[in-house]
């Protein structure tokens, strides 16, 4: 039942409504211009306000707002910062109507859910919206099948994180598969006492438009649709003073609706979401935790020791025992466990769904199988169908991308090794594309991620898996030639660069910096020598000599420069001297100086046609280390004349090289002085380049 009080041209209309034996008090202002006169009374609709103490509000005002009468402000400053009330403004008796209708019926729906309004503590005080915390009645949440398996710091950051006032917005990012809505359950599980009006979760998989997602939270929370206000707009009223914890589960296609999630963070106070998604929301207070693969051991050979303490392994055992229960971790095992976990890469999906299998295959046989990670066995019959192999978890990512993210994912995929800003640009560049925006896009969806490498310029890579999948991507849409092929260039200018820093004062720092690219370095000479690609493939290769040298990877160079001579013995004579130059630095640190020196001088002669003297120099200098005891004298001018070209041209990366060869014909003669000396000048230069391996 409703009264209605006015006046003859009313400034002020009332209405209380009747529900039960308890009041709940409607007020409405309806101003309009002329209608109020300065110095007017507030009465009425403020008396009525007084007199409805404890009881829940709704108060509507008409628009534009009268805060210039200053009674009408104060009492409207009061109204507004009343939090058992709700407050809202209006333009039009249409307005008007379908918000009065909206709020009683929902209050409606309350009073007869909750037993009836007159029991004492049925509503409480109202929030404004016009819904109290008491309204609110969450789901339970999902309790998985399997306990959580080697999350135990993941856990407890998560939960720090959810616990801290200035985290509202909790967005857990990763790849499929890699335990996102697992590690969310849990922080909820554990944190769920902080949330005193509870913790919802929305299970967004099956959402397929992001106009629903305000459906799927209202459901999650147990917030019915009542009247015909939109529930983008109900939610933030009904959510004001409460404190919940909601989780919106699988968010990665309806990005759309991120607008929708921070707007119901700024107008809900006590409000934190958590949410699951490949890809980030990317909007304003959002905080991001990476889940990151398990943990797994590092199978240097096959008696690398294997136990339970390494995460990936834990998990793998775990989800045996429950595909065959007794199933132990031995000495007979424990390596092919060991493996199948390193090369699953810790993903628990794919570690989970070939624990499945241990029922059929013992470990060693499951290792021996499983060849392709992509197209691991299907696991429970329970799991999404986007989940059964890791093959389609991987497309349900690929098929959110857009074009431009397509196509650099799958260009991308050439480097075996990761790549820098500068690597990716050389690639994506000539075709059009930023790298900067799509690696970045790239990363928000959780298929390529960031490396950090103290004192070194940004680097991203992709699991093995994924990278795997995009290759196969870019050899379907015919690109992968041409592709590589700009890689090629790309190495063959990196190792021109490298290759004068090596020399330098830069020396250790190019260490560092050709360490992470070695992997990558390596496929492109691969590529390159199979593709008959010889003048690309020596310029990447022989440029970097000395980072072989310095690193220990001679032996693996020399068949490569013998293979490279073989095929190709009428190179350019600059090129042929850097091939012979290698060539026969290979035979001479792997121990065979008889088989450098036909080279060395065949060098020598090329060296003084095309006027290298510092190639010359160098090669005097390795010519000199070659010759036996009994010609030290010749060593000496040899090795003299080359530390003082090199010293000249500013290599004194080289004139180390030099001098240290030096100090040891002049041991071989018996002059220690002399050696001492040499040796002295040798290590300075070598402290001067910072090169490690010559100090050593």
């Amino acid at each position: 039942m409703f009264e209605l009080g006015a006046r003859p041209h009313p400034p002020r209309t009332l209405y209380r409504a009747y529900l039960g034996q308890s009041d709940i008090f409607v007020g409405i202002y309806w101003q309009s211009y002329g209608w109020v006169a300065p110095g007017m009374e507030v009465s009425g609709i403020e008396d009525e306000y007084r007199l409805a103490a404890g009881k829940p509000c709704l108060v509507y005002m008409k628009e534009p707002a009268p805060e210039r009468e200053q009674a009408l402000a104060e009492f409207f400053g009061r109204v507004k910062s009343d939090g058992r009330l709700s407050f809202k403004r209006f333009g039009t008796a249409a307005q008007l109507g379908e918000l009065v209708a909206d709020d009683l019926a929902l209050l409606l729906t309350e009073h007869f859910a909750s037993g009836g309004l007159a029991e004492a503590g049925a509503i409480g005080p109202v929030a404004p919206g016009g819904v109290g915390p008491a309204a609110l009645r969450p789901r339970m949440l999902p309790v998985p099948a399997t306990a959580l398996v080697g999350r135990e710091r993941d856990l407890k950051t998560v939960c720090g994180l959810i616990e801290r006032d200035d985290v509202r917005l909790l967005t857990l990012s990763g790849l499929g598969g890699i335990g996102k809505t697992r590690l969310a359950l849990a922080a909820a599980e554990r944190t769920a006492d902080r949330f005193a009006d509870g913790v919802g979760f929305a299970d967004l998989s099956a959402v397929r438009s992001p106009e629903l997602v305000p459906a799927a939270a209202a459901a999650a929370l147990g917030i019915p649709q009542e009247g015909t206000r939109p529930l983008a707009e109900v939610l933030p009223e009904r959510l004001a003073s409460a404190r919940v914890l909601l989780i919106l589960d699988n968010f990665e296609h309806l990005v759309g609706a991120a607008p929708f999630v921070s707007d119901l963070l700024a107008g809900s106070r006590a409000l934190t979401v958590v949410v699951t998604s490949r890809a980030l929301l990317r909007v304003r207070g959002e905080h991001e935790y990476p889940v990151m693969p398990l943990d797994t051991p590092q199978m240097t050979d096959p008696e690398t020791p294997v136990t339970e303490d390494t995460a990936a392994v834990r998990l793998f055992v775990e989800r045996a025992r429950d595909s065959r229960p007794g199933f132990t971790l031995g000495a007979q095992n424990a390596g092919a466990v060991g493996r199948l976990c390193e090369r699953l890469e810790g993903i628990p999906l794919a570690i989970e769904l070939a624990a499945c299998r241990i029922r059929v295959l013992p470990p060693q046989a499951l290792a021996d199988r499983i060849g392709d990670r992509l197209d691991v066995p299907a696991g429970p019959s329970d799991l999404p169908e986007r989940q059964r192999t890791l093959r389609a978890t991987i497309d349900w990512s690929y098929d959110l991308l857009g074009e431009p993210e397509r196509r650099a994912f799958a260009i991308l995929s050439v480097f075996m090794a990761g790549f820098t800003l500068d690597g990716a640009q050389a690639l994506l560049g000539p075709v059009g594309l930023d790298a900067l925006d799509l690696v970045s896009s790239l990363v928000e969806n959780s298929l390529v991620m960031p490396t950090d490498l103290p004192d070194a310029e940004p680097r991203f890579r992709m699991t093995e898996t994924v990278r795997e999948y995009a290759q196969d991507r870019l050899d379907e849409g015919g690109e992968g030639q041409d592709t590589r092929l700009r890689m090629a260039r790309f190495y063959a200018a990196f190792a021109e660069q490298a290759a004068a820093g090596l020399i330098s004062t830069e020396h250790r720092n190019w260490l560092a910096r050709i360490d992470p690219e070695v992997g990558n370095i390596r496929a492109t000479i691969s590529w390159t020598l199979s593709r008959g690609e010889i003048d690309l493939c020596e310029a990447v290769l022989v440029p970097l000599w000395i980072y072989w040298w310095s690193r220990g990877y001679v032996p693996e160079l020399r068949p490569l420069t013998e293979q490279i001579l073989a095929m190709n013995p009428r190179l350019q004579p600059a090129g042929r001297a850097q091939m012979l130059l290698s060539a026969a630095s290979s035979r001479a640190i792997t121990g065979d100086n008889e088989g450098s020196r036909p080279l060395l001088r065949e060098l020598i002669e090329l060296c003084r046609e095309l006027g290298d003297e510092r190639a010359l120099a160098i090669t005097q200098a390795q010519y000199a280390a070659s010759i036996e005891v009994e010609s030290t004298a010749q060593a000496r001018g040899l090795l003299s004349e080359a530390a003082a070209v090199l010293l000249r041209t500013g290599d004194r990366w080289g004139a180390a090289y030099a001098f240290g060869i030096l100090g040891q014909v002049a041991l071989l003669e018996g002059d220690t002085d002399e050696a001492d000396r040499v040796q002295a000048e040798a290590m300075r230069h070598a402290r001067a380049v910072g090169s490690d391996h010559l100090v050593g």
